[in-house]
């Protein structure tokens, strides 16, 4: 009797790891990476011209830093625009993709005001190398070589498609797809520092964003 129960207790266990495996909620079957089944998808065309709001948290061997709020990506004017919140501080940040240096430094301008409202707001005008919002575009798996990582069903953003990618050729990321080919998220490390991003995008509306969303920008 007990191997009885020991068998029909391993036989249970391995339909819940099987079912665990084979989950691919909205996905192809064919999604699923332990599976006779498996095949891996075409790179799909990613959405571009987005705002909605999102959460930041970036660390490193000196920082953890948590910020929240909403931001703007436009493939079409080559800029995204972030405006965010952060332990007494409000800042807006501007990446403009359509000034790079040979290097591949992207102009960064950040209004910053803190630590009240009433604080004087202090300026950053700068060329970096790793934009905390990298500019989305329709082929950017495409374009970076993306290889297919599954299906992860993320705390945050529920069932999401993964693809990894060398951003740059050197900033290893993942970028989170819905089952519309919707950016919900993404994930991006170096080894330099150890730093870890993780951003996650929700309330996202899709559609044409004005010019003057990017214009006037205050550095």
């Amino acid at each position: 009797m007990k191997v009885l129960l020991l068998a029909l207790s391993s036989l249970g266990a391995f339909t819940d790891v099987e079912a665990a495996l084979s989950d691919t909620g909205p996905f192809p079957s064919s999604y699923a990476a332990f599976s006779a089944r498996f095949v891996q998808p075409p790179t799909p065309d990613v959405l571009t011209e987005l705002r909605g709001h999102f959460f930041q948290h970036k660390w490193d061997n000196n920082v953890s830093h948590i910020t929240s709020g909403y931001w703007y990506n436009s493939a079409a004017q080559g800029k995204v625009r972030a405006d965010e919140t952060y332990d007494g501080e409000f800042a807006s940040s501007l990446f403009d993709y359509t000034d790079v240096t040979a290097g591949g430094q992207v102009l960064n301008k950040l209004r910053m005001v803190g630590p009240s409202v009433g604080s004087s707001p202090s300026c950053f005008v700068e060329h970096i190398d790793s934009p905390g919002f990298p500019l989305v575009t329709s082929d950017i798996l495409k374009t970076n070589g993306a290889a297919f990582g599954g299906v992860v069903i993320d705390p945050i953003v529920g069932y999401t498609q993964s693809w990894n990618f060398l951003l740059g050729g050197s900033i290893s990321v993942i970028a989170y797809l819905d089952e519309d080919n919707l950016l919900v998220g993404f994930d991006f490390w170096g080894a330099e520092r150890r730093t870890k991003v993780i951003t996650r995008f929700f309330n996202t509306v899709v559609g044409s964003i004005e010019a003057k969303v990017f214009e006037n920008f205050p550095c």
